[in-house]
């Protein structure tokens, strides 16, 4: 392993299988030289690298709270679209969530209440086949 101090034009996601790096360069709504990542209470959020006090980052946004669709038990808001590059990346990086065409950040917890979408996704799992 190697120290760096930055991450350049790059934008590091974080995921529980996954990782990817993109250059933010050409993609506006990307901060450069950030990492974006997910934690239980902050869904979707991006730390600077580049930090007042070397060895800790400063949260420079929470992307996510104002998407959120349910409150861990109940539907408070539809889903929220048009999805972000940020969204779509960080699912990316969540390949359960990605394969089910489920958006991370929303469905990261699935409520109990959400029976009709819990049922497609049994149905869904219940035909994969792996040898």
């Amino acid at each position: 392993m190697t120290p760096v101090s930055g991450l350049g034009d790059r934008a590091l996601f974080l995921g529980g299988d996954v990782c990817l790096s993109v250059s933010a360069r050409d993609l506006p709504s990307l901060s450069s030289n950030s990492v974006y990542f997910s934690t239980p209470f902050y869904l979707l959020q991006v730390r600077s690298v580049a930090a007042v006090d070397p060895g800790r980052w400063r949260r420079s946004e929470e992307l996510a709270m104002e998407r959120q669709i349910h409150d861990g038990k109940e539907r408070i808001q539809p889903s929220v679209l048009p999805f972000t590059i940020a969204d779509h990346l960080l699912t990316f990086c969540h390949p359960r969530e990605w394969t089910k065409g489920l958006m991370f950040h929303e469905y990261h917890v699935l409520p109990e209440s959400f029976k009709e979408l819990r049922n497609k996704i049994r149905a869904k799992d219940s035909q994969l086949w792996l040898p």
